[in-house]
């Protein structure tokens, strides 16, 4: 995978992060990440929440020699309940996840 740019704009128009699976309103500032991977072009989008624990989710998972794969919705739901008593942003992140599950049904 190669990344092309980074940018924390301001939306729009409704994005779903990527992550945790809120929406992230008109007039939210967001993470944006476009990357080349397999000879295609896409954008990974998160809200500012999610990109804020990144780098702990990252040092998190780095403990298991997972790979430059990305971070994904598991490792940050692993992550949090791994920490849910150690750390305030995994109980938040939990509750995040938990309200968008409930929007999507």
């Amino acid at each position: 995978m190669s990344q092309l740019h980074t940018r924390r704009p301001t939306a729009r128009t409704p994005h779903r992060c990527l992550i945790c699976g809120v929406t992230i309103n008109p007039g939210a500032r967001y993470y944006r990440e476009t990357n080349v991977y397999e000879g295609r072009v896409g954008d990974f989008v998160c809200c500012l929440d999610c990109d804020a624990i990144s780098a702990t989710v990252w040092g998190w998972c780095d403990r298991f020699d997972t790979g430059d794969d990305g971070l994904t919705t598991d490792d940050y739901d692993e992550w949090a309940m791994d920490n849910l008593c150690s750390d305030s942003a995994a109980p938040r992140y939990l509750a995040r996840r938990n309200t968008a599950r409930g929007e999507a049904r």
